[in-house]
């Protein structure tokens, strides 16, 4: 098919007003098996279109081989897949056709059994993670005139490549030595690289960011140099063989302490590594933040000693560690983030402390041992789901300060037999006590918590 921009006219003023289906194989010349059009209505002229006219012809077509072919002018919308006809499951390779300029965020990942990857020299925007948790994806080829990518040994740069866009998670590799060029090493650059077991930094990299490194499942150890000033979340997640990082003494911005990552000042603890064995650890006094994630999947540890002057405790900081049974939150702690102990299974003892204010949403969700835990009179906010799915948890008093007890707050806490709200509460989400088929609320004659106990058939104990 001679995509000229007269025949290329003619397609979209069709496009609009009905989805084509062609049979064949895989390639930017032919249509396949399975096809989903995306149009929006607009103008039809054949004048260079506008940002929105350019949404108006992309048709993902998925041949019998397993290539999905992309053709079209513009943006490859995250939903192009999403809608009905294409499985991301079927797709073995990836086509993206002249004329497509733009590939949304995610729109390709989790498309597990794809191979190949190949760009036109149209494409010069791609969106986070496109190709996030692609995990069988080994090769991509870029167009040797494409203004803004390149690829050097399968591996997908910026055109001067000061960024490392993304490394084939499939690619056998073992080791991997990021070129000298690099300054950023992107999102989801590396993330599933699951062979790799050595990879290097060099110096010249400035930023690493969010989930660069995400479950590289076999790299034991890494060391940043001096001159990286940046690290974003959940950098090393899923990391499950590292057991030591190191920083260069030189590095301005962080630092390392017996392999775990901490800021330079030693303020914020930012990654113990999943894969070290010791059973218990104390938290250096210096520390008033741990990070996100900071100690997610450490399943090793049974005892964690949160030192006095931690005032933060960030999202999912202890999320899956199966080890712990008992915790103790200082005074000092203002703030559990969102999940920070969600998963914990094995937990069965909370202490929590007066001075902090803030529950997260499911700080506490599936920790389904837990029998023991007392909210402190300074706690005004606990946050949506945070003690879902704790089967074990019998009896909680909600403080005297919190005004919403929100959607999902004990939903699916099978044993919860006594709640004690106060007057300070003037609403309750409909499905707050979602399947706690043996509670009883106890509350004061006329408060907005009888009421709500009476509206929904919930045993009522006025006090």
């Amino acid at each position: 098919m001679n995509f000229s921009l007269k025949n290329r006219t003619r397609i979209i003023v069709l496009a609009v007003v009905l989805t084509v289906v062609v049979s064949g194989i895989g390639g930017c010349s032919n249509a396949g098996m399975n096809s989903l059009t995306e149009t929006t209505s607009g103008a039809m002229s054949t004048d260079i279109p506008t940002q929105k006219e350019m949404v108006k012809d992309v048709t993902a077509v998925l041949s019998e081989d397993g290539t999905l072919t992309v053709t079209g002018r513009g943006i490859i919308s995250k939903d192009i897949l999403r809608k009905k006809e294409i499985p991301d499951r079927e797709i073995l390779a990836i086509e993206i056709c002249e004329g497509i300029t733009s590939i949304d965020a995610e729109v390709f990942s989790y498309c597990e059994n794809v191979v190949r990857v190949r760009l036109s020299k149209s494409v010069t925007t791609i969106g986070t993670g496109a190709f996030s948790y692609c995990t069988n994806l080994s090769h991509i080829d870029v167009d040797k005139n494409n203004p803004c990518f390149c690829v050097e040994d399968d591996v997908l740069f910026s055109k001067d490549k000061t960024r490392l866009v993304y490394y084939p998670a499939n690619t056998q590799r073992e080791q991997y030595t990021i070129p000298t060029s690099v300054m950023t090493i992107g999102k989801y650059a590396l993330c599933h690289a699951g062979l790799l077991k050595n990879i290097t930094i060099p110096e010249g990299v400035v930023k690493i960011e969010d989930s660069a490194f995400e479950s590289c499942i076999s790299l034991t150890d890494i060391t940043i140099p001096d001159s990286v000033t940046t690290i974003g979340k959940k950098v090393f997640w899923g990391c499950y063989q590292l057991t030591d990082i190191k920083v260069s003494a030189d590095n301005p911005c962080f630092c390392a302490e017996n392999g775990i990552l901490f800021d330079k000042g030693r303020t914020k603890l930012i990654c113990y590594p999943i894969n070290r064995t010791e059973d218990k650890y104390t938290i250096p006094d210096s520390v008033t933040v741990v990070g996100e994630n900071a100690f997610a999947d450490c399943e090793h540890l049974t005892d964690i000693v949160i030192s006095k002057n931690v005032r933060t405790i960030e999202e999912s900081a202890f999320e899956w560690c199966k080890g712990l049974t008992d915790i103790n939150i200082p005074s000092s702690v203002i703030t559990i983030k969102e999940g920070a102990f969600r998963n914990c299974i094995n937990l069965v003892h909370v202490t929590l402390s007066d001075g902090l204010t803030a529950i997260g949403t499911q700080a506490f969700e599936n920790c389904s041992n837990l029998t023991d835990i007392h909210l402190p009179s300074s706690v005004t906010t606990i946050g949506e789901s945070a003690f879902e799915w704790c089967e074990n948890l019998t009896d909680i008093t909600i403080p005297d300060g919190v005004t919403v007890i929100k959607e999902n707050t004990f939903r699916y806490c099978s044993s919860l037999t006594t709640v004690i709200i106060p007057d300070s509460v003037t609403a309750i989400a409909e499905n707050a006590f979602e399947n706690c088929d043996n509670l009883s609320i106890h509350c004061s004659a006329g408060s907005y918590a009888e009421q709500y106990a009476r509206e929904n058939q919930i045993d009522c104990v006025v006090v």
